[in-house]
């Protein structure tokens, strides 16, 4: 009995002493060894012999434990290998540690920093996918309560962005109807210059203004709230540079005049198309300019939040894509969203009488005005994927809300006679029936998408291009704004100011759409 009690005492003892024997303290890696084989005992195997106890029978009295809970490798860190180790496992695991003391330096070189980002992902089951390598930063923020010199971008902890891009888009134009009209000469005069009339060219109008391609930027700019970079704040500006087109007639132009220049109207009095005469021999001289210009600027406020980090659906598919080196990330995006569109037509006539009987001199101008303020909550999706120095981004997102549509038309004409100048309201297209300034609240929304293609040139820069579309819904824009017919006995000075009259030109809200979209070209650039 008391030899028994002595083997089991033992055999309990020793798998204990094996594995505090065993312990390396090298390194922090805490590999568990089984005791090697003592030259002084009298034991058949060799030193580099190993022992399984794992297939040793049961000695007699030792009841063998049902369950055996092993702590998780994410708690202890305990890598227990499936044979015992030798000093050649010492060398390679002090080699590792080496390397991780080196690791910094390692990150210099681009093609090391894929790798290592690629076996951290496959290792690390709880590392966002889409993490610059927290641990690896050189000067990290670990939380909020930091000086302040840690905050500033020189730190480079990889949590500031900022993307600046050069856009090349082509935008709809504002829509007109005919706005100066020419005949030949020696066309008579009830036939000059109206739309329908034998030989009449339309000048300018009846066409798109300000549309086609045209050059803008757009800069965004972001911060990460957590080193993994899981939550986000991103806020971004666009402006599409003023776009503009004149346009100038004279009958005194001394490259190339014009005899007979007209602007053409719907005569509502008669019932007939004609024309309020600039140009015409022996009657009218003068010249006329047109100018259009149309401004559209947007900006928007967000945050992004990882909808996937790892392990989750965002690693499958990466794992089972062509590219199975790729990484992802889907990204939700929630914010603010505002957007200004503007357009202008802007009229300036001069006109000197050549009827002996009825001298004088005008000047008219007119002005058409629209402005569009859009406010509205913008949600939205986001892709990345890289795969090795190539990335991949696409974002959808849209906006809904509130669009302000303002109308201001304006005019006047100045007549001189005998030497007296007199002022009165209105003037061909804009008259005291339609000028004013309009307002009104419309639902609007305004969809945007991005694809970019981009190359990681160094750690902290990714030259890009790619496409983008821009959408705003229910706009006014100021060639809808213009109404042709026209009661020309409102002209000033009115001929027949009555009540009853037919009151035209009239207001009435005219809205539309409008979409940009094209190529960019920029940068994304990381501190």
């Amino acid at each position: 009995m008391f030899v028994r009690v002595v083997i089991l005492i033992a055999l309990c003892c020793v798998p204990a002493a094996s594995l505090v024997v065993g312990q390396e303290t090298a390194g922090p890696s805490w590999r568990f060894r089984f005791p090697e084989s003592n030259a002084g005992e009298t034991s058949s195997e060799s030193q580099t012999d190993r022992v399984d106890v794992a297939s040793l029978p049961p000695q007699p009295g030792y009841k063998k434990p049902s369950r055996i809970q092993v702590p998780s490798l994410a708690d202890s860190q305990i890598v227990i290998p499936s044979e015992a180790s030798s000093p050649s496992d010492n060398r390679e695991f002090a080699d590792r540690e080496f390397a991780d003391r080196e690791f910094d330096d390692e990150l210099e070189d681009n093609d090391a920093e894929a790798r290592i980002a690629d076996a951290r992902l496959a290792a690390n089951g709880n590392q966002d996918p889409y993490a610059i390598l927290p641990t690896a930063f050189r000067n990290q923020i670990t939380n909020f309560g930091g000086t302040f010199s840690s905050w500033l971008p020189f730190r480079r902890t990889g949590r500031f962005w900022v993307n600046p891009d050069y856009l090349y888009w082509s935008a709809e134009g504002m829509r007109t109807p005919a706005l100066v009209t020419s005949s030949p000469s020696g066309t008579p005069r009830d036939q000059a210059a109206f739309l329908g009339g034998p030989d009449t060219t339309v000048l300018f109008g009846q066409q798109d203004l300000n549309g086609g391609w045209q050059s803008g930027y757009r800069i965004t700019a972001g911060f990460a709230l957590d080193p993994n970079l899981r939550w986000q704040l991103e806020g971004d500006y666009l402006k599409i540079f003023d776009r503009s087109e004149s346009f100038s007639a004279a009958s005194d132009d001394q490259v190339a005049p014009t005899n007979i220049i007209g602007r053409p109207f719907f005569d509502l009095i008669n019932g007939r198309q004609t024309a309020q005469l600039i140009s015409y021999e022996d009657v009218v001289s003068g010249r006329i300019s047109v100018d259009a210009e149309s401004k559209l600027s947007s900006f928007g406020l967000y945050g992004r939040g990882a909808t996937c980090p790892t392990p989750g659906p965002c690693d499958v598919i990466a794992i089972n894509s062509p590219l199975s080196m790729q990484i992802g990330r889907f990204d939700v995006l929630f914010g603010y969203r505002y957007a200004n569109l503007r357009d202008s037509l802007v009229f300036a006539e001069d006109l000197r009488s050549l009827d002996v009987a009825n001298p004088g001199s005008f000047q008219i101008r007119e002005s058409f005005q629209t402005k569009n303020e859009f406010n509205g909550i913008e949600l939205g999706m986001a892709y990345h994927g890289r795969w090795n120095r190539f990335t991949t981004e696409l974002v959808a997102k849209v906006a809904a809300g509130n669009n302000k549509q303002t109308v201001q038309i304006d005019g006047y004409s100045d007549i001189v006679e005998a030497g007296f100048l007199e002022r009165f309201p209105g003037g061909v297209l804009a008259q005291r029936t339609n000028i004013g300034e309009y307002k009104r609240n419309e639902l609007a929304v305004l969809p945007q998408l991005t694809f970019n293609l981009g190359a990681r040139v160094t750690r902290y820069v990714t030259l890009r291009a790619g496409y983008s579309l821009f959408y705003l819904s229910n706009v006014v824009r100021a060639g809808d704004q213009i109404d042709t017919d026209l009661n020309p006995n409102l002209f000033p000075p009115e001929q027949m100011p009555l009540v009853d009259s037919v009151l035209r030109p009239e207001f009435e809200f005219r809205e539309t759409d409008f979409w940009a979209h094209g190529a960019n070209f920029g940068a994304d650039i990381r501190f």
